[in-house]
């Protein structure tokens, strides 16, 4: 590859390589565009291909490193919102060297900072891979639509789809659902891809509300919100896919919105001389309880807190030294428990101060971006990002694969937001 034009602006000297690195004949481009999409396909059918398509993905890349390498150390430096959110993740890694010897941490960052990096060669062209995203996540929506009519008197917690966690597919099926609407929306998009998008938008929207949490709903309807606000302010949508795309929301919510109702019904604690943070711990299920017996142990690791994974060991050693009355949960219950079930207590206990303004840091750099950028990108940027900053507040999304997992695509999307600020689709892909 010629690399004379690097002498040129940042966003000049990509899109040349990107025009350059086409998929030529004899190319090894479509190869890696086809690892790619079928890794991404493999998001909705479960965990063993992903990791093998996985490798597969980083091994192409690897041989392609020497034509890619100038392009994404460009893309790297002229990204500033991913390097913040990749210096979270590789410091998440590195306080595994100060982690409680019971917490068993890995000593690696969590591979989701590869997407960028493995991604952004192809990023010309990525609605293909959104697609294949979306291919995989509708598949196993629909599966889970099929289990549920199949199953007489569904309850929340009953295990649908391919995998026994229950917690497991809410995330995908709310990424889905965000990232299926905004391809409707793009105004570039034509009119059949655009409807194949409202009716995956559809599907993981009721998958969404059947399998996911409270948290998820609240998040999700944020996101769509955010996202539906960005394209309003940039883009001219029309009026036939938003209204479209409100009245799927409506249709779900009539059909399937009763699992996710009874969520919000919680029980009441006592009478009306229950103490408020009684009541608070009952409709959070818990979670405000967990935070008030572990937030304490900041104070003794401020900075740089306990190290990776070290919410369990030091809330367990608190649990035990509790008296029964003073117990939310079952000892055994509370012992079982390996997550803050929020991200920000999470960080701020495991990584300190430092972490927890990192998470900060990443949320406000990657709205920024979505902000300033008027491409086609900045649109899933946006939504996704305001979805994982709110379901932060009560999931541990940086300590889950499925938590991880929008992460790693909202810092994929954000380089293309910067590197195409214009159009994000230019006539070749890398």
């Amino acid at each position: 590859m010629n690399v004379a034009f690097l002498g040129s602006s940042g966003r000049e000297r990509f899109t040349a390589a990107v025009r350059e690195l086409d998929l030529a004949s004899g190319s090894l481009a479509g190869v890696h565009l086809v690892i790619a999409c079928a890794w991404l396909f493999s998001f909705g059918v479960g965990r063993a291909p992903e990791g093998i398509l996985f490798g597969a993905l980083i091994g192409i890349s690897l041989i392609r490193g020497p034509s890619t390498l100038p392009l994404l150390l460009e893309a790297m430096r002229s990204c500033r919102s991913v390097l913040i959110c990749m210096g979270l993740l590789l410091f998440i890694g590195i306080s595994a060297a100060w982690s409680p010897a019971e917490a068993k941490a890995d000593w690696y960052p969590p591979r989701h900072m590869l997407y960028p990096v493995l991604l952004m060669p192809l990023l010309g062209g990525w609605r293909r891979l959104a697609w294949a995203y979306l291919a995989g996540i509708a598949f196993q929506a629909s599966w889970i639509l099929i289990e549920y009519m199949l199953v007489a008197d569904y309850h929340y917690g009953y295990p649908l789809g391919s995998s026994s966690n229950v917690h497991f597919w809410g995330g995908h099926m709310a990424t889905g659902a965000i990232l299926s609407a905004c391809l409707a929306l793009n105004a570039s998009g034509q009119v059949w891809p655009r409807a194949i998008a409202v009716v995956i938008f559809s599907t993981c929207l009721a998958a969404a509300l059947i399998i996911g949490g409270r948290t998820t709903a609240l998040a999700l309807a944020l996101g769509l919100t955010a996202a539906g606000a960005w394209a309003s302010a940039r883009t001219s949508v029309g009026w036939k896919i938003p209204c479209a795309l409100l009245a799927c929301a409506l249709a779900a919510g009539v059909a399937f919105g009763a699992t996710l109702t009874a969520r919000f019904q919680v029980p009441s604690p006592g009478a009306d001389s229950t103490p408020l943070c009684t009541r608070l711990h009952a409709f959070t299920s818990g979670r405000t309880w967990m935070w008030q017996v572990s937030l304490s142990a900041g104070s003794t690791h401020p900075w740089a807190g306990w190290g990776r994974d070290a919410w369990a060991v030091v809330f367990h050693q608190r649990v035990a030294e509790l008296p029964p009355a003073d117990l939310w949960f079952t000892t055994d219950q509370a012992m079982g428990l390996n997550t803050a079930h929020s991200s920000y207590v999470q960080a701020l206990i495991d990584q300190g101060v430092i972490g927890l303004g990192l998470v900060i840091a990443c949320i406000i750099a990657l709205v920024a971006t979505a902000w300033r950028s008027s491409s086609a990108l900045a649109l899933p940027l946006m939504g996704l990002t305001v979805y994982w900053a709110v379901s932060g507040i009560m999931l541990s999304e940086l300590n889950t694969s499925h938590g991880l997992v929008p992460f790693g695509l909202m810092m994929t999307f954000a380089v293309g937001a910067v590197m195409f600020p214009g159009s994000a689709q230019p006539t070749h892909e890398a």
